[in-house]
Parts: structure tokens; sequence; C-alpha cells
């Protein structure tokens, strides 16, 4: 797996079905397609090991339901092999039948410079919420629960709340959806090796200089060495975690607005993310956060606003708006 080389694995045998990822697909399928008048699917492509298995399964099990499946690829242009990367995928998804729509982004990305994890991330969910635009429609996403230890400790470290990500939620006109996020990546490789499938790693991937990559490499290897079961320890945490920010949203997503008052408890962080998150606000750190708060003291004539990863967060008066101008991730 070197320098976007296409990478297969060897079939290993019969405990390596990848029976996990087949049946995880078939069950969120089933149930997500029950009683919706015009299901359509979409799943976006890196190439990569994790997209690869996604979109296999998917397409097999879309095929057998009977409901549409369109691929979404987004070339950066940010590596020297990003356009044989894009012919990588149009050759997975014409094997599979599946049709493709590849975008290139407008300005080719540099990936040494600072932000470039974030600017990419919202350049890719920017293509894919043009292709969700019913509320039949669901954007599948490829990860699995090693990406959810990776989620959940950066985010804390970073100082932007212990907030995992969901295995479904809103996104622009449907929903997102994660059918792999409670599987572990053996089982993805091991689906990989039974169908015998293709792929590209990106060789950014071995780099340390990424934040989630160092924390791949140099915290969750060894400490999964130590203790074979930390993934499924920070699953608990997360889905404990999911289940009081879901109850929050819930109650907050109606609303327009929040009033001061109700930002002066000693709660009102939790509240101010929470409301946030069910508008798909999930990167703003506790200290930007913190730093809002304080200045909502200010005199009435002051209008305080924070940006965030697709929007504002502001005051008006007595309340505290959002405004919105963009997708983002979770």
């Amino acid at each position: 797996m070197v320098d976007g080389d296409a990478h297969r694995l060897t079939p290993s045998g019969p405990a390596g079905t990848g029976e996990p990822v087949a049946t995880a697909v078939r069950c969120w399928l089933g149930a997500w397609r029950s009683g919706r008048r015009d299901p359509r699917v979409v799943t976006a492509f890196s190439g990569g090991l994790d997209s690869t298995v996604l979109l296999h399964a998917l397409a097999l099990a879309c095929a057998e339901e009977q409901v549409p499946l369109r691929v979404v690829h987004v070339n950066h242009r940010s590596h020297a092999q990003s356009a044989a990367w894009a012919d990588h995928c149009r050759q997975q998804a014409q094997q599979l039948q599946v049709p493709i729509d590849v975008r290139v982004t407008a300005e080719a990305l540099d990936p040494s410079a600072p932000g470039f994890e974030a600017r990419a991330r919202r350049a890719r969910f920017a293509a894919f919420a043009t292709c969700v635009v019913t509320a039949d429609s669901a954007l599948a996403l490829a990860h699995h629960a090693n990406d959810q230890s990776e989620t959940l400790l950066l985010r804390m470290f970073q100082g932007r709340g212990v907030v995992p990500m969901r295995s479904e939620r809103p996104f622009a006109d449907g929903l997102m959806v994660r059918p792999l996020l409670k599987l572990p990546k053996t089982a993805l490789r091991a689906y990989a090796a039974h169908h015998a499938l293709t792929w590209i790693d990106d060789p950014s991937n071995a780099s340390e200089a990424p934040d989630r990559n160092w924390l791949r490499h140099r915290v969750l290897a060894p400490a999964r060495d130590r203790w074979p079961m930390v993934d499924a320890q920070l699953a608990r945490v997360a889905a404990e975690a999911n289940e009081r920010l879901t109850l929050l949203e819930t109650l907050l997503r109606q609303r327009d607005a929040l009033s001061r008052s109700e930002l002066a408890g000693p709660d009102q962080r939790a509240l101010l993310r929470s409301w946030l998150a069910s508008r798909g606000e999930f990167e703003v750190t506790d200290r930007a956060l913190d730093e809002f708060l304080r200045q909502l003291a200010s005199p009435p004539d002051r209008r305080p606003r924070l940006r965030l990863a697709s929007g504002w967060l502001l005051r008006d008066g007595d309340a505290v708006c959002y405004q919105s101008d963009g997708a983002t991730e979770s």
C-alpha cells in the first residue's frame, strides 16, 4: 500500500467471510427503506479500503432491495495521483454497475497547508449535500468503530466536547448514515479479503502530521496492544454520550433561538453545544463557547458573534441565534 498503488488482501478462509459487514448493511437498508416512497442512497467513495467495502456491500444490498444507489467521489487535486485515484473509483463503480459522480474542487487543496483537513471536509460535504435532495435520500459513510474511537478522543483532546459520531443524523434534505459504525476495522478487512476487493491507500495516512493520524499511530495503536477491548469501551462511552445529546437535540431542534436567561445556568455550555449540534455544528471548541457566553453579559447594544464551521452564532437583543451558510460533518 505505497504511493496510492492498488491493494488487495488474500482471502483469509472461512473465518474471514465478512458476514458482519453484509449483515449490518442489509439490516440498515431494510429498516430504513421501509415505508419510504422513493428511497435513494448516495455513498461517499474515496477509493480507500473502508469506502470500497461499504460500496460493495451497498451495491449488493441495494440491488436486492431495488433501491437506487449513486456514488460520489470528490477529487481535491491534493496529490499527484489524484486523477488516477478518480479513474480507479470510476472503474470500481462501473464494475458494480453503479453510476458515479466525480466532483473536482474548484481550487486544488494543499495537504501541507494549515487547515487542509477542515477545508477538504467542507468541500466534500458541500458536494454530498447537492446529492441528498429529498427526505427519502440517505448519504452513507464508511466510518467504523476505530474511527469512532479516534473521533471521540480527538474532540476531547482538542477541547471540542464529548461529541461522538452518530450512526444517523439529519443531513441536507435527508439523512447521513453510518451503517458500519459498530464494526471494528478488522471486520472490514475480512470482508475485503473474502470478496478479493481492490482499493487505493492514500500515502498521507502514514503521516503523523495530522492530529488524527498521530492519535491513531501513537496513542490508539499501542493502547489496543495493551487493552484489546479499548474500542469496545470507547464505544460504550460514545453510546452514552449520544443518548444524552440526542435527547437534548430533540428538545432543542425546533427552537429558532435561545434566550440569554436560558444560557445563564451551570449547564449553559452543554445546552448551547447541543443546540448547535442540532444544526450540524460539531467543531466549535469549549474555549470559544465559553468566550461567547462571557460576552453575552455585555451591555444590550453589543452584539457578540462567533464564527462556526458553517455559520454564525450571534446575539440579537436578548436572543441567541444561529445563521447557517453551508453543510458540515460529524
